[in-house]
């Protein structure tokens, strides 16, 4: 079995692939497309694609795209299937109701137009919605509406659809002759038409029919024929279902170790698949078969997801099949009033969908509870309704109508086989085969090779991600440290503590506060990308008056905000200019005679603001000659360059930076400009 479920796996894989394929080569026509009718059917083709791989959300922004360009050219087939295609959103969605009416507005234009095999799938869908709601009378409505148009069309793939679809809701009012007939009436079409993925749905469907008869053997002799014919197609969806179908089977044959096999094997096929009724409904076998083996905690905890699930979709007959799962739990536990409770709303639920087999087990489930309790009216009552269910679904009519239509499809069945060319038949069988045989090998031969590809890009883009994260804090640490300087901070505290001394108390607590809110400053915009521009400039302020302190005034500073920015609303990344100011003190005003000066302004030009952070030092050039004979070596260059380097990877402006000696524009000044332009 995980043999079959690593397989399905890698099927799905190569299909999502190449869907993902058709969409991109899509996307790359899309561009170019003119504003025509093709450019329509492109985008009805992407947003197909897009359900296919599950991408609803695209689903719907193409979808509404493709209606906006085809009411704009009056392309009515245009605006039919972009309502489709929405109605299918919101179908994967759960909000059936919005589903429906998109699906009906969409069949209005069609009938219009004339394409009646779309009016046929159309109604199919609602037909399909309301049998989801457990809305079995509008369901089979839609259903036969559907057959008829197929009949007149002469659409024979479109008839056992129908007949399948109708079987279906039948099935589930508990009408299962009729249901028996829908159904062998599209076997019969099926294979004429040599339909594989047909076959299987209607041989899956009469094994549904058996289950209710409580034929579990003949049941699953049918599951199993549907299953091996599913996995032959590769319907994931349907084996899942299969397998649930399968493990329940098991369980009513007191086989609980394969129950329970396959049931959890399905519930995990339905949460890789994110089919949240499917999920439902495999909670809620695995609850049945873990309440047979009268482990109640492990049933009850299922049951309780299944309820949940099925409240999330609001599907009534997953409910009420859930609630009297819940209350025969309640039961064996010996808590009746909470039984009644859950068999009282599941009852009122089953006769709401016509569901009249959990209609039999409610009322007899109720009565057993009130005879119980003491309230033997009640448990008359509800025997007696058991009692007239029970035979309005068991009578003998019903068993000789089914055996009737058994014959009658052997017979049809032997005739038209008598009449077909043996030798002929057999032939195309064995040439199909073998194209099937080699499409397989082809399929899982390009699935391994794209498992392999797939794993090889992910662990290159893990080790490129691990090390640009390692880069990121080594920059962070580098910058901080820069930031934060020894020196500085000795100095600063030096002078703070010469303020007490002097008895200065004021001065020393204005300053002490300004460290402290320096430093969480520095700390809080280390780990930030961007911060605001009056967060920096406020930053700028704190650190150039304790180091105009530290100079003992010696310190002259200008910070320059242009009147067309907001401070508020302007980002950028902290401290840039920080590891410049501290190179303009640290080198640039030694050996300098005249007061030290910097100049920081901030303005707008184009779509950039513009920073300039000016000395009058002696210049980059000077200091990077001094520097050669000392120990100390400036990182603001480097740093800068890093800081940059990593935030223009994932922009298309770049934020830059130059650096030049005043000293080269003018002979009679000296010092540095640093000039950064950051995208706004």
């Amino acid at each position: 079995m995980k043999k079959i479920i690593t397989f399905l796996f890698i099927f799905v894989y190569a299909t999502c692939y190449s869907q993902q394929h058709n969409i991109d080569s899509l996307k790359f026509l899309l561009k170019t497309a003119k504003e025509d009718t093709n450019k329509v059917n492109i985008l009805d083709q992407i947003s197909k694609n897009c359900i296919a791989t599950g991408d609803y959300d695209s689903t719907l922004k193409y979808a509404v795209l493709e209606n906006l360009l085809a009411e704009k050219l009056n392309f009515p087939k245009g605006k039919a299937t972009s309502l489709s295609r929405q109605g299918s959103f919101y179908y994967a969605k759960g909000h059936y109701l919005k589903a429906i009416s998109y699906f009906l507005s969409s069949v209005k234009i069609l009938k219009q137009i004339g394409d009646m095999n779309s009016v046929i799938k159309s109604y199919n869908l609602v037909g399909n919605i309301y049998y989801d709601m457990g809305n079995y009378p509008k369901a089979i409505s839609y259903q036969t509406l559907s057959l008829k148009i197929s009949e007149q069309i002469n659409d024979t793939e479109g008839i056992g659809r129908c007949y399948n679809n109708i079987g279906n809701v039948f099935q589930m009012q508990g009408n299962y002759p009729e249901a028996l007939k829908n159904h062998l009436n599209a076997l019969q079409i099926r294979q004429q038409l040599g339909d594989k993925y047909g076959i299987a749905s209607s041989y899956h469907n009469l094994a549904n029919v058996y289950t209710f008869q409580e034929n579990h053997k003949q049941a699953l002799k049918y599951y199993l024929t549907a299953l091996k014919v599913f996995k032959e197609v590769g319907e994931v969806r349907d084996v899942s279902t299969c397998l649930m179908e399968i493990g329940a089977t098991y369980s009513k044959l007191k086989n609980y170790t394969e129950a329970i096999k396959f049931s959890s094997e399905a519930l995990q096929l339905n949460t890789q698949s994110g089919d949240v009724r499917r999920v439902g409904e495999a909670y809620s076998k695995l609850a049945s078969i873990y309440f047979k083996l009268q482990n109640y905690p492990e049933a009850l905890k299922n049951n309780q997801e299944a309820l949940r699930h099925a409240g999330d979709i609001g599907d009534q007959t997953l409910k009420a099949e859930a609630s009297l799962n819940t209350a025969a739990i309640y039961i064996e536990l010996k808590e009746y009033d909470k039984a009644i409770k859950y068999l009282e709303e599941g009852l009122s639920l089953c006769k709401e969908v016509g569901y009249l087999e959990g209609v039999k087990v409610a009322n007899d489930m109720l009565s057993q509870a009130n005879e119980i309790k003491g309230n033997y009216k009640l448990s008359l009552k509800y025997f007696k309704a058991f009692v007239t269910t029970r035979d309005s679904i068991y009578n003998e009519e019903n068993t000789k109508q089914m055996v009737r239509s058994e014959m009658n499809f052997d017979f049809a069945k032997k005739e038209a086989v008598t009449k077909l060319e043996k030798r002929r038949l057999a032939d195309q069988n064995q040439i199909q085969l073998l194209q099937l045989e080699r499409r397989n090998y082809s399929l899982l031969g390009l699935a391994i090779l794209l498992i392999i590809i797939v794993i090889t890009a992910w662990l290159v883009l893990q080790q490129n991600k691990l090390k640009s994260q390692q880069k990121a804090i080594q920059l962070e640490q580098k910058l901080l440290r820069s930031q934060m300087n020894p020196h500085f901070i000795f100095n600063a505290l030096a002078s703070i503590e010469s303020f007490i001394y002097e008895n200065q108390p004021k001065e020393a607590g204005r300053y002490l506060s300004d460290f402290a809110r320096l430093m969480r400053l520095i700390l809080d915009n280390s780990v930030s990308e961007y911060i605001t521009l009056e967060k920096e400039i406020k930053t700028l302020e704190y650190y150039l008056s304790l180091q105009k302190l530290r100079l003992e005034n010696n310190l002259i500073y200008t910070i320059d905000v242009d009147d067309h920015l907001d401070p508020n609303d302007v980002q950028i990344p902290p401290m840039l200019t920080q590891p410049f100011i501290e190179n303009a003190i640290e080198h640039g005003f030694r050996g300098s005679k005249q007061t030290g000066k910097v100049e920081i302004s901030f303005h707008l030009q184009s779509d950039n603001l513009v920073v300039i952070v000016k000395d009058n030092g002696i210049g980059i050039n000077k200091a990077a000659e001094n520097e050669k004979q000392k120990k100390h070596k400036s990182m603001a260059m480097q740093i800068t360059k890093e800081r940059l380097a990593a935030l223009n990877k994932s922009k298309k402006q770049k934020l830059s930076f130059s650096i030049s000696d005043i000293s080269g524009e003018n002979s009679e000044n000296t010092g540095t400009k640093v000039v950064f332009s950051i995208p706004l």
